[in-house]
């Protein structure tokens, strides 16, 4: 990744030292850019995600719905355990607004979450 970001440090506009701040920015970038993390690793093609499906009978890995192709429950690709990149081994299909409820939580936050909300709501009897 360092390679590149030399790269482009090379192919930018010549600068005189008429312009020190633009140069000394142009730096920063480069360095900033050598010191983020690696984009997260992805091995995971359509046919994977076809088994996936599959697998889990058209359903939401974390609540259970039947998942759609748009919508609240649209189906997207959750990580597992977010560091780990979009692996075979760290993917699930899950609804979009359960993915999005669940942020940066982990599963066992999440169901605790879930469960803590559906008391909430039996308390001042808004579910069944």
């Amino acid at each position: 990744m360092f390679r590149a970001d030399l790269t482009l440090l090379a192919e930018a506009p010549a600068r005189t030292n008429s312009d020190p701040i633009g140069t000394i920015a142009r730096i920063a970038d480069v360095v900033d850019a050598a010191n983020r993390p690696a984009l997260p690793k992805i091995n995971i093609d359509l046919p994977y995600l076809k088994r996936l499906w599959r697998r889990q009978k058209g359903c939401c890995a974390l609540t259970g719905a039947p998942l759609e192709f748009s919508g609240p429950f649209g189906v997207t690709i959750d990580r597992t355990t977010p560091a780990r990149g979009y692996t075979k081994r760290n993917v699930r299909l899950v609804g979009r607004s359960a993915n999005a409820a669940k942020y940066g939580m982990t599963t066992a936050e999440f169901h605790c979450f879930i469960i803590q909300s559906y008391r909430w709501l039996r308390l001042k009897k808004l579910a069944r």
